[in-house]
């Protein structure tokens, strides 16, 4: 999978003030007092919060921004989010709009790409939401939910399948800190996939559960997708150990869902005992090695 740069494409963007506004949702405007209410996402902790935005917004104001917020709450937004206009590298943060081939991806969910600013950079760690109308993705060529790097993995596949050559790529919106991309919105699926990749089940597989089992010194981690996937999908699951400071980073487990399967495994071997947590996506499994 390759990144084509659609937009400008800098660096030195805070995670602590850096938003996404998405315009599919019921903006609640006052018009006496000028404000908007509205969701934001904060890429300070990749949460959605409801707040109350300066100024009248709707759906034409999706994007990136940088905020500030007063004393009663009140949240001022600015489009002045960096944009990345160099290589991606270790030291990289910034904001970017660009459109996505399935031609070169691989395994460990890094992108590969000779020739564009995203050269073996790792969205695997991302958070995905899906920002297209429901109208929207009944139009395309990628009707389910794109919300996780399996699903998204799926869908390009799904798409560049198409003979229609228009109906190629998948737009999206990315924030990048320290050379990873840690947030995506799909924005744009183009229509008429007239096939399914691989002659595949043509389904919309996309993740639905995580669950952890240890026995002995083998911790195994199962992923469980919606339907059977159309590909291999590998799931690149976060393990984090508690410690007196909090839960720190312990490594990545891979769990591969086969073709034609619904569930995959992946193990770790040997965790000193403690408090671990699996997370991929928006799931969180908590356990225990004695």
């Amino acid at each position: 999978m390759w990144f084509y740069a659609g937009a400008d494409l800098g660096s030195a963007v805070s995670s602590e003030d850096v938003v996404y506004l998405v315009g599919d949702q019921d903006f609640d405007i006052n018009t006496k007092e000028d404000t908007t209410n509205a969701k934001l996402w904060f890429m300070d902790g990749m949460t959605e919060k409801d707040v109350v935005v300066d100024g009248t917004l709707d759906s034409n104001d999706q994007g990136f921004y940088t905020y500030d917020v007063n004393s009663d709450d009140e949240y001022t937004l600015e489009d002045n989010a960096d944009s990345i206009t160099a290589n991606v590298d270790d030291d990289t943060d910034g904001v970017a709009s660009i459109t996505v081939y399935s031609d070169e991806y691989n395994g460990d969910n890094h992108l590969l790409s000779d020739g564009s600013h995203f050269d073996d950079v790792s969205y695997a760690d991302a958070k995905i939401i899906d920002a297209r109308t429901d109208d929207a993705k009944d139009a395309s060529a990628y009707s389910g939910t794109i919300s996780s790097v399996g699903a998204l993995e799926s869908a390009l596949d799904k798409v560049d399948a198409s003979t229609a050559s228009s109906a190629k790529g998948i737009k999206l919106d990315v924030y990048v800190k320290d050379g990873d991309i840690l947030f995506i919105a799909v924005t744009e699926v183009e229509k008429e996939a007239n096939q399914a990749p691989d002659g595949g089940n043509d389904t919309d597989a996309q993740f639905d559960e995580l669950t952890v089992a240890t026995s002995g010194t083998t911790t195994t981690i199962t992923a469980t997708m919606t339907d059977n996937v159309d590909k291999d999908v590998t799931l690149s699951v976060k393990v984090q150990k508690e410690s007196a400071s909090g839960w720190l980073d312990y490594g990545t487990c891979k769990v591969t869902v086969n073709k034609d399967s619904k569930t995959g495994t992946g193990t770790v071997e040997n965790l000193p005992a403690g408090n671990y947590q699996a997370i991929y996506g928006d799931a969180t499994v908590n356990f225990t090695i004695k």
